[in-house]
């Protein structure tokens, strides 16, 4: 949402493509808009934006002068909040819109980051809002947990870049005590049949979200995401020793909510199918 000419109206008003996120704190959409005229938009969220095609945007400032914006495909806009604008889209435009939630932006003040510059930021965002979009595309396979952990690093660097929160550096991330990855591992193998979300996984570890995902990787060499599917599939592997068992009520067991979701990662992870996998043991 966001108040354009003084009346609360959503940030586009083109229909939402495709599927919602399934993180309730991470809205996704992607809109295909039209040229229109101008309009004094506020945008009261943190908002960032990528181009999925090339467009033309007009900016106008207090001052009446009006700058013009051709944003190349890939490009990505952190948009200021709170900030009254006028815009007008010069050209038909397809975009990716990312909405931030202020309590996931507060809890990252304190992450660090390894980009130097606010270009450099701003460039690291391209490739997971890409990820974002592949993701959505297929109607969010990977389920909560792969978006849990893109939309930490979005927020990581979009706290960089507006400064809206003090970015404390550090030379080293410190790894997790042994305990905090026993209770972490525990959890997850007694949920493997049920979604496994990030915030669970760091309430096991008594951390935050944005410092668990990054101890984390630390300390295991992947990310919570990753973790997860290996576990999945090992789970899926002990179970296929029982002939009674089809495929399908494996890859439900294991937390997999399509057969196809479940070949596409067990073949990735082992190199075979689990048909072929089976078959041998």
């Amino acid at each position: 949402m966001a108040v354009h000419d003084g009346e609360w109206k959503p940030l586009f008003a083109s229909e939402i493509e495709g599927s919602f996120s399934p993180s309730p704190s991470l809205r996704v959409e992607r809109h295909r808009i039209e040229p229109v005229i101008w309009s004094r938009v506020l945008i009261p969220k943190q908002i960032v934006i990528l181009a999925l095609d090339t467009h033309e945007v007009l900016h106008k400032c207090n001052l009446g002068s009006v700058s013009t914006t051709l944003r190349h495909e890939g490009t990505v806009s952190v948009e200021k909040r709170d900030h009254e604008q006028s815009i007008c889209w010069r050209s038909p435009a397809t975009t990716l819109t990312v909405e931030l939630d202020d309590a996931v932006l507060a809890e990252v003040q304190t992450a660090d980051t390894e980009c130097n510059t606010e270009d450099d930021r701003v460039q690291a965002l391209s490739p997971l809002l890409y990820a974002l979009e592949a993701e959505r595309q297929q109607g969010y396979p990977h389920g909560q947990l792969f978006v849990d952990g893109i939309e930490q690093a979005i927020a990581c660097i979009v706290v960089a870049i507006t400064g809206h929160a003090q970015v404390r550096r550090s030379t080293q991330v410190p790894s997790m005590a042994p305990h905090q990855l026993r209770r972490v591992n525990e959890y997850v193998k007694a949920h493997l049949d049920k979604k496994i979300i990030l915030r669970d996984m760091a309430r096991e570890a008594g951390l935050s979200t944005s410092h668990f995902s990054r101890l984390f990787r630390k300390s295991s060499g992947r990310t919570p995401h990753q973790y997860v599917l290996e576990q999945r599939i090992d789970h899926a592997k002990s179970l296929m020793a029982d002939s009674h068992h089809s495929l399908l009520d494996i890859a439900i067991a294991s937390g997999f909510r399509t057969h196809q979701h479940f070949s596409k990662v067990f073949h990735r992870i082992t190199g075979r199918s689990p048909r072929q996998y089976r078959s041998q043991i």
